[in-house]
């Protein structure tokens, strides 16, 4: 049979707006929903959440800020903060720091970066006044809110990521611990003399209406976490929740919301699903917190179990990497999803990175805790500071605590498993803080009478007694003392015997390599270099030093390395001794005697030859065994002597003040 020409173009231009519509249709699919106990994506696949949470991003918790003097600094909040700062600042700056402060805290390398690292979520915890009023009378919408999570949420998008959106802080303060809402009680239950606690739930009402009706048809949301932490006695909880859910599905029927329990998300006897009757929601789960406790059941497990409900350990942290690692390993057992507290913290060891501290927030620290440090009338001066710690806020500037990570991620197909810290290129210098990642036993042994691997109660003691270095049981302290340029600012310490430390080092050729440490300590004590097999290769009885942070550089002897990974391990056999470096030198290639003078050192590598002087080098001679000049340089640190004959040579510097050294270097 024929068609007409106006036929087939009106079935054409039909089938046309069918593929288009089925396409659309296909396209909004990347998103989460209950099904039983599990969450799963639209097509039916289990979904194993690894997230992470921007703590101190939207919300600060004034611990992430150093903030410790809540009797000066005011209360335990981020308002107080502000409104210090604020006294700093004039209005316009205050704002202007805080806008960069946050802009910097998230961009899209961040979460490139979080995809690469192997996670595939993000909670993002919302303060309720970067998106409405915080006058309870005033219900406006604030649009800086919803374009900072839109913002996330594509990038999210472009790395198939999901962005679960949390209310941290909500209108009033959900409960007594100021810190966690930024409030200064439970208004949200109670009221306040700002406002009614029906003036506080109606904000957060209309703030979930309006994050529903926004992102409803978003892809890649990963569900609606109600309220953080609530933490009062008998508040009206699933009276609100209730609300918040009709609130919700008037423009959203599709993504999971996610409930907490009273008392930091571990009580869910007022909330579970036979309490709601004919309101309950069937795309919802709980979601759970855990902090400084055993590897064991969960709270809201028996509502799993009961009511077929999937449950997600919607935060957890701030602990060790043993503790990470066991944690991380139950939930995934139990097809429970995470997402870990914090990514940002400033000058920390636990969290995915650390912003580091600078002279500038040094001063702001100061000031934040004191009032002091800070001209509270030199604006512009004050302005310059806040402005000169913006930066190191980027991820481009941050420490990535790899080792964290790798507990997390890397560490959880196998227990045993250890990995180098970094490159380790020998020669050269492996800071004592980069031995290899992995747990007690593998990468290092802790042994220092009652002190933990891991903090299973909130009553256990520091595992790390410096709180620095990194995040593993090991002790550290930041290095003071003489300045030494080989050194990264951090030493072992607090060692005792029998205490060891893994090192993986890449030597770049075969040979003999001498060990340096630079050590420190206040009696003898007696240090050793092990084979992975624990066979003893160097050891050494080292005199005092003169003090902990009093430095010396001691020479353990001579090992052979195969080009290629080497495994080594520092043993304390006395323990009472801080390692600040272990530095590996190919004695095969050079050797070199007598490098270090007042006021000049010679360094020797495989190819060059250099000085280190305060001065200018105005000239550089080599000779022979035999007086010969085979080397000359003017104005020059640096010679070349990759194409010299084995054999001692002699080297003289002449220095701009006209002092003159002299030193002997051997190579083969």
């Amino acid at each position: 049979m024929k068609m007409n020409i106006m036929n087939k173009k009106l079935l054409f231009i039909t089938l046309g707006v069918v593929l288009f519509q089925s396409a659309s249709v296909f396209a909004q699919q990347n998103y989460l929903k209950r099904d039983g106990d599990r969450i799963v994506d639209a097509q039916g696949n289990n979904v194993l959440l690894r997230g992470i949470g921007l703590g101190n991003y939207m919300v600060w918790e004034p611990y992430m800020w150093s903030v410790s003097n809540y009797v000066t600094g005011g209360n335990n909040t981020m308002h107080a903060i502000l409104n210090r700062i604020g006294k700093a600042l004039d209005p316009a700056d205050l704002s202007y720091f805080v806008d960069q402060y946050m802009a910097n805290y998230i961009t899209r390398r961040d979460v490139d970066s979080l995809k690469a690292w192997g996670f595939n979520s993000i909670r993002l915890p919302m303060h309720y006044n970067l998106f409405i009023s915080k006058d309870a009378a005033d219900n406006t919408y604030i649009e800086k809110g919803f374009e900072m999570t839109e913002r996330l949420r594509q990038w999210c998008e472009a790395n198939q990521m999901y962005l679960i959106l949390d209310l941290h802080a909500a209108p009033g303060g959900q409960g007594d611990d100021h810190a966690i809402s930024d409030s200064d009680g439970p208004a949200l239950w109670t009221g306040d003399v700002n406002g009614t606690a029906d003036q506080y739930q109606t904000k957060t009402l209309l703030f979930w209406q309006e994050v529903a009706r926004r992102f409803a048809d978003k892809e890649w949301i990963g569900g609606y976490d109600l309220l953080n932490e609530t933490n009062y006695s008998n508040p009206a909880l699933l009276s609100l929740y209730k609300r918040i859910v009709k609130q919700i599905r008037q423009y959203d029927n599709k993504h999971l919301i996610l409930l907490e329990g009273n008392w930091f998300a571990n009580d869910f006897s007022s909330i579970s699903p036979d309490k709601w009757g004919t309101d309950w929601d069937a795309n919802t789960g709980f979601s759970c917190h855990r902090y400084w406790s055993g590897h064991n059941s969960y709270a809201g497990s028996s509502l799993r179990d009961t009511y077929n409900v999937p449950l997600w350990l919607g935060e957890s942290g701030e602990n060790s990497n043993e503790w990470f690692y066991k944690e991380i390993k139950n939930a995934e057992s139990l097809n429970v999803g995470w997402a870990w507290w914090a990514y940002k913290k400033i000058d920390n060891i636990s969290g995915l990175l650390s912003i580091k501290s600078n002279t500038a927030f040094e001063k702001i620290k100061t000031y934040l805790n004191n009032e002091t440090g800070l001209d509270i009338n030199d604006k512009a001066g004050n302005l310059a500071i806040f402005k000169s710690f913006l930066d190191n806020v980027r991820i481009e500037n941050c420490k990535i605590n790899r080792d964290v990570i790798f507990s997390m991620i890397g560490q959880q197909s196998d227990a045993t498993a250890t990995r180098p810290y970094g490159a380790n290129l020998v020669p050269g210098v492996i800071p004592a803080n980069e031995y290899d990642m992995g747990l007690q036993g593998y990468a290092y042994n802790e042994n220092s009478g009652s002190q933990v691997v891991e903090r299973t109660s909130s009553s256990d003691a520091p595992y790390n007694q410096g709180w620095t270095g990194r995040n593993d049981a090991v002790d550290f302290n930041k290095t003071s003392g003489t300045a030494d340029e080989k050194s990264n600012g951090y030493n072992v310490g607090w060692t005792s015997a029998g205490e060891w430390l893994k090192y993986t080092v890449n030597a770049t050729v075969s040979g003999r390599y001498k060990i340096y440490l630079r050590v420190a300590c206040t009696g003898s004590s007696t240090i050793s270099i092990k084979s992975r097999n624990d066979a003893t290769l160097l050891s050494r009885s080292i005199p005092a030093t003169g003090g902990y942070q009093t430095w010396t550089r001691v020479d353990m002897g001579t090992v052979d390395l195969v080009k290629g990974w080497n495994t080594l391990k520092l043993y304390f056999d006395t323990g009472g001794i801080n390692v600040n470096y272990l530095d590996f030198v190919n004695t095969d290639a050079l050797a070199v005697s007598d490098n270090k003078v007042s006021g000049c050192i010679l360094l020797v590598g495989a190819n060059t030859l250099t000085v280190k002087a305060d001065q200018d080098v105005c000239t550089l001679t080599i000779h022979d065994t035999l007086g010969k000049v085979v080397k000359w340089t003017q104005n020059q640190r640096d010679a070349e002597i990759s194409n010299l004959s084995g054999g001692v040579y002699l080297v003289q510097v002449s220095l701009a003040d006209a002092q003159s050294f002299q030193f002997k270097f051997y190579k083969k």
